[in-house]
């Protein structure tokens, strides 16, 4: 089969609380995204099950931090936001040499940031970081990128939003890599037409947008760009302030030359030790496991099988642990009943592992069957749940 290497860049909405950042209009849902999560007003990137990249401007707002949760890949956006579709936000890293940007006259410096979660948000690898040399390639080539997004549609949907709530998927555009020896005359350009902006990160890489087209626009920020090729991910970087849109701002800004907007991108490669600091952490406070048990429902005389009630159990405990890799089955037998009970209770057993397994073929399943002194437990099927923690 034919290789596709896609780079996927992906922004997200933006929180009322947060600075002004990027979204995007004109572009197609993604719902099925596997990597792209709001973070209840910026968005990130899953790194990890429990580690996700973003923009340290995303972090917290005038230097306090508000709760953060973030929601599970490609969801719509809520403000149910709950323990069944979201993971809490325990821990926050930013750039040891980021600078806030200032009003409209100084654009953010090394503007990324990772988060630490308190439990696994979906059963993803660890996706791979970009090289330096693989990014300047890829941008003197001018590689088309995907940009993915949670943000503002449009003006009318940037005053709108300030009204109604907005429960949106993720949309994706394309966009080419800019050379690097044309970034920065591009972005000295804008600064000209501008004027009042007077300084803009010269570490970046950065990508063009068509007037007319897909652009992004106030409202997402934190996701970044990174390399597809089926579910294997390399993340390349997050987003900087873009230049020269004018989709959400009815055509008052952008070139008056009509030229392309330009949007910088932080590389990841410059910040390797944030990433760094969060897996040290992550690792200094987590054991090897996390485990969850449940016990189904009681089966009916002798049966095996397992009802409609039962496999609605079995489906939740798989869909309540997407990290999850091992899923024990013990039939649980009276211990004074006679030992041809082992049998029954271990095709009960047996039943609900193939079951968990035909939801989730990744698992390693495993079933068996255990005496009890507890009455209410003979019969029954408990299953426990093992999830690794990253």
């Amino acid at each position: 089969m034919k290789k596709i290497l896609s780079l996927v860049a992906s922004i997200a909405l933006s929180i009322g609380t947060a600075s002004p950042a990027s979204a995007m209009e004109r572009a197609e849902e993604d719902k099925n995204n596997p990597r792209v999560v709001s973070l209840g007003g910026c968005t990130g990137f899953l790194y990890s099950p429990r580690i996700v990249l973003t923009a340290a401007h995303c972090l917290s707002h005038n230097g306090v931090e508000y709760p953060m949760r973030a929601m599970r890949p490609g969801l719509r956006t809520t403000w149910n936001v709950n323990e069944s579709n979201s993971a809490k936000v325990i821990k926050r890293f930013a750039h040891s040499d980021y600078v806030d940007r200032v009003g409209n006259t100084a654009a953010h410096l090394n503007d990324f940031g990772v988060l630490v979660l308190e439990k696994p948000l979906a059963n993803v690898s660890t996706a791979k970081l970009i090289t330096e040399e693989e990014a300047v390639s890829l941008s003197n080539a001018r590689s088309e990128v995907y940009f993915t997004g949670y943000g503002y549609q449009s003006l009318e949907d940037r005053e709108a939003s300030k009204v109604d709530p907005r429960y949106v998927l993720p949309t994706t555009a394309q966009f080419p890599l800019i050379p690097i020896d044309e970034i920065q005359p591009r972005v000295e350009r804008h600064k000209a037409f501008i004027k009042t902006l007077e300084a803009y990160p010269d570490n970046v890489l950065a990508v063009s947008q068509a007037q007319g087209g897909p652009q992004t626009c106030d409202g997402d920020s934190g996701s970044g760009y990174y390399l597809r090729d089926g579910d294997d991910f390399t993340y390349v970087g997050v987003a900087a302030w873009p230049l020269g849109g004018t989709n959400c701002y009815g055509g008052a800004s952008g070139m008056p030359d009509g030229s392309d907007a330009t949007v910088g991108v932080f590389p990841v490669y410059l910040g390797l030790e944030t990433i760094a600091e969060a897996e040290a952490y992550l690792a200094s406070i987590s054991p090897k496991w996390s485990v969850n048990q449940k016990t189904l429902s009681a089966f009916s005389s002798y049966a095996t099988g397992l009802t409609s009630q039962q496999k609605a159990q079995v489906r939740a405990a798989v869909e309540a642990n997407p990290a999850a890799d091992k899923f024990i089955c013990t039939g649980i037998r009276y211990y004074s009943q006679p030992m041809s009970v082992n049998i029954m209770v271990r095709k009960r057993a047996k039943a609900a592992c193939e079951y968990a397994k035909q939801l989730n073929p990744n698992l390693s399943t495993w079933y068996q069957n255990k005496p009890t002194q507890a009455r209410s437990y003979a019969g029954k099927v408990l299953l426990t749940i093992k999830s690794p923690n990253y």
